[in-house]
């Protein structure tokens, strides 16, 4: 069975960059994972491990990722969540997770 799509209708550009982004976040995800997460900084690749990617591009998303503005992103989103008196319950894990966060900050 074969369809005619129209490549120039609106819709079906929206799908295939919608697609195109998700796979893109998919890749840096699971490049964070193996190659930056529990990595000692000074341990973290300064060259690219794929051969898609050139060193500049690795090296812009390892900085992306020291940010310290990057690396607490969620936790501010997760901990204004727990401020707000009638907002919605934050999952017990996530709760464990910030007070973790923060009493460790605060010791170091």
């Amino acid at each position: 069975m074969q369809f005619d799509i129209d490549m120039k209708s609106q819709p079906v550009k929206d799908a295939c960059s919608d697609i195109l982004k998700k796979g893109q976040r998919n890749m840096r995800y699971m490049l964070k994972k193996k190659y930056f997460n529990d990595v000692p900084a000074n341990q973290v690749r300064t060259t690219s491990p794929l051969a898609i990617m050139s060193d500049e591009q690795w090296k812009k998303l390892v900085e992306m990722w020291s940010n310290p503005k990057h690396k607490v992103s969620f936790l501010n989103i997760a901990r204004k969540c727990l401020l707000k008196v009638n907002g919605p319950p934050v999952p017990p894990n996530v709760q464990i997770f910030i007070r973790l966060f923060f009493a460790g900050s605060l010791a170091v």
